[in-house]
């Protein structure tokens, strides 16, 4: 299966997890830091800044002002170690876009959704729909376990549409 593959899907799937349960925690400065990290691993590691988002929003125990508070310290967590990490990349390589999306520029667009169909359906049936059920299980046997169970999804919603858009 590809989440064993040996390079850099299994420390992405580290941070994947650290991230879900630092949002669980609400340690938010904490959770930008991991959104950091996983995109310096994969580039599609912004997207994490998405259910980062969500989880703020929903949160009904806070005012909006407190939520922008969270949401602030978050960014600041990302950025600390995104915007060095970023002007290093650019002085490197000489441009912003790294090297596996470079790569994939000029690609017929069908293909490359042909190619992320592909990937996505086999991806599914070895690693997501076993994490999908886990995370049915879980919202079964323990009701306070919903937010942890809806960021799990969320991601893994999120993540699918990626790598189908990206091949």
């Amino acid at each position: 299966a590809y989440a064993l593959s040996g390079l850099e899907a299994p420390l992405f799937a580290l941070f994947l997890i650290i991230f879900v349960n630092l949002i669980h925690s609400e340690k938010w400065f904490k959770a930008g830091v991991v959104v950091a990290l996983a995109t310096m691993t994969r580039p599609e590691g912004i997207v994490l800044s998405a259910p980062l988002f969500l989880a703020l929003m929903v949160k009904n125990d806070i005012g909006f002002k407190q939520k922008m508070t969270f949401l602030f310290n978050a960014m600041v967590g990302a950025l600390l170690l995104v915007l060095p990490w970023t002007v290093w990349r650019i002085n490197y390589y000489g441009y912003l876009i790294p090297n596996a999306m470079a790569a994939k520029r000029g690609m017929d667009t069908v293909f490359q959704l042909q190619q992320g169909v592909a990937y996505f359906t086999e991806h599914w049936i070895k690693v997501n729909a076993p994490l999908f059920w886990g995370i049915i299980i879980l919202f079964l046997i323990n009701i306070k376990t919903w937010r942890i169970g809806i960021g799990l999804f969320s991601i893994i919603f999120i993540y699918s549409v990626v790598y189908i858009l990206i091949g």
